[in-house]
């Protein structure tokens, strides 16, 4: 009993610190809620067995902040009914390309949808939605910043970027198959998770 304790302990310590994201699976039909707490309203149900892709964990939080992969949905849903099945690691390749100089302390980037799903991208804290083919331009405070970018039905991409003051930056993403590889996408990660109905 005293070694399973011991190894839950490291398990949270290491969800903590990590900023980690990771895949989880719905147990029960759940509300994505539109914040951390029932007093939130609902936004929508998802169903048992749907995979949720999982921000950043906050273990004094009793809910997860969650994309729905299949609406790309962003909500919360109560922790008690998901189960985290895989680790989803941020990106290595870098994403933004300088693409020149602004007159601002701040930096900016221009993020092109080439794609015919409405893109949403959440940096830190910040979600922005980009409508299909259409280009979006950002100020973006300067420092690390950690983003995220999905559509519905992909499996989100994340990473993370240090901007530089007075620096113009660029974004084009894609989605496509092999050959004309989608850029800053994932393809979507299949769990075997069996289904439960209450």
């Amino acid at each position: 009993m005293k070694t399973l304790s011991i190894g839950i302990v490291l398990f949270l310590s290491i969800l903590k610190s990590s900023g980690q994201s990771f895949l989880g699976t719905v147990l029960e039909y759940s509300n994505l809620r539109e914040g951390s707490g029932m007093e939130f309203e609902s936004d929508g149900v998802v169903n048992p067995g749907e995979s949720v892709f999982i921000f950043p964990i906050n273990e004094s939080d009793k809910f997860y902040n969650v994309v729905q992969i299949k609406t790309g949905k962003e909500g919360w849903i109560n922790k008690k009914l998901v189960k985290i099945t895989n680790e989803i690691g941020k990106s290595e390749k870098t994403f933004f390309t300088k693409s020149g100089k602004i007159s601002s302390k701040q930096a900016e980037a221009h993020i092109f949808n080439n794609t015919d799903e409405t893109l949403k991208i959440k940096l830190n804290t910040n979600t922005y939605s980009i409508a299909p083919h259409k280009k979006e331009t950002l100020a973006i405070a300067v420092g690390e910043c950690d983003y995220y970018a999905y559509v519905a039905g992909i499996t989100p991409t994340s990473g993370q970027h240090a901007f530089e003051a007075g620096t113009k930056y660029e974004w084009q993403f894609y989605m496509g198959t092999e050959g004309g590889k989608s850029e800053g996408w994932q393809p979507p990660k299949k769990v075997n998770a069996r289904k439960r109905t209450l």
